[in-house]
């Protein structure tokens, strides 16, 4: 039921809109966590999108929200408070560019969440589930996510690497692009280094390792496939087994059991997968993305800077480090 409202949400990302609070009552003591800008963040805010951060993430693994559950999170709230406050610089540099979202968008957006539910009462069950209060934080939330994309949106126009830009980028990170060699293989796992070398004998007549392995491995994750583990590169297997097995030649079987935690085994180098380079068009696309956000978040970091934030974790009330 909370597809929309958690896409909505958590994909736009939580942000800061100061002419906007929680319509909620605020206690006395109220310290101000943040200044960005020479304007404040009262701790109040802060509590209120926390809650909302913590039960969606609960949410989304499908844990229920219980004060253990919640707690675990407790040690994360300073990077939470930095995030709040850089996301207010951002809300306020996209309402200066003209960017801010109207309040036509935001009910049509409120909206569009509603109507996946049967009633008023269900869709505010819903928003008390993750913390929101009523139906006007609610629309907070919206202008808030929606303000905060449009100038993200923005930023994104204005970078647009080059071609040759980014094939210098693939031409400099061809280990991230590379497929290593890979070995497939099979075996067969005995108990005993006697029973392994029997069989050996029996393959070494012309018998079927498949069928051998069907019979007699111990392997229940490769016996029904004749012994079949694969295709691996190195490191995927314990020492003794991957010694021998990368001293197969493709089409080989090992003479001798090898011995490791798990038994003896007797081994077939199947073939082995050289390896492989993935052409710059089958990634172009996700080295340009990987630019593009790179540039953003350094874009983002610039407007916290050029605006000055001071943060008060202390004033949070978190529990003191023995």
């Amino acid at each position: 039921m909370l597809r929309l409202l958690l896409c909505l949400l958590v994909c736009f990302g939580l942000a800061l809109a100061q002419q906007t609070q929680p319509q909620q009552a605020q206690p006395a003591d109220d310290p101000v966590v943040a200044e960005v800008g020479g304007q404040a963040l009262k701790k109040s805010y802060f509590d209120f999108e926390w809650s909302f951060f913590v039960k969606t993430s609960l949410q989304r693994q499908g844990m229920p929200a219980t004060p253990e559950s919640e707690a675990q999170f407790e040690r994360f709230k300073p990077q939470f408070l930095e995030r709040l406050a850089k996301d207010y610089a951002v809300i306020k540099a996209s309402e200066r560019a003209g960017l801010a979202a109207s309040k036509e968008a935001v009910e049509n957006q409120v909206a569009e969440a509603r109507k996946d539910f049967e009633s008023d009462e269900a869709f505010n069950q819903a928003l008390s589930q993750v913390g929101i209060a009523s139906i006007d934080d609610y629309r907070m939330l919206v202008y808030e996510a929606l303000t905060y994309n449009a100038y993200l949106e923005q930023l994104q126009g204005q970078v647009k690497p080059s071609e040759s830009a980014l094939r210098l980028i693939y031409g400099l990170s061809q280990a991230e692009f590379t497929t290593p060699e890979t070995y497939c293989a099979s075996h067969i796992l005995v108990v005993s280094g006697d029973e392994a070398i029997s069989l050996i004998r029996q393959l070494g007549q012309g018998a079927d390792f498949a069928t051998l392995a069907k019979q007699y491995s111990q392997d229940p994750g490769s016996k029904d496939n004749g012994g079949d583990l694969g295709c691996e590169p190195r490191g995927t297997y314990v020492a003794p087994f991957e010694n021998a097995m990368i001293r197969l030649k493709a089409g080989q079987t090992s003479r001798e059991p090898v011995r490791t935690e798990f038994g003896f085994h007797i081994i077939r180098l199947n073939k082995i997968e050289p390896s492989t380079v993935r052409p710059f068009d089958e990634v172009k696309s996700s080295i340009a993305e990987s630019v593009v956000q790179r540039a953003l978040e350094k874009l983002l970091d610039r407007i916290a800077q050029r605006v000055g934030i001071t943060l008060y974790p202390e004033r949070l009330g978190l529990p003191t480090q023995p």
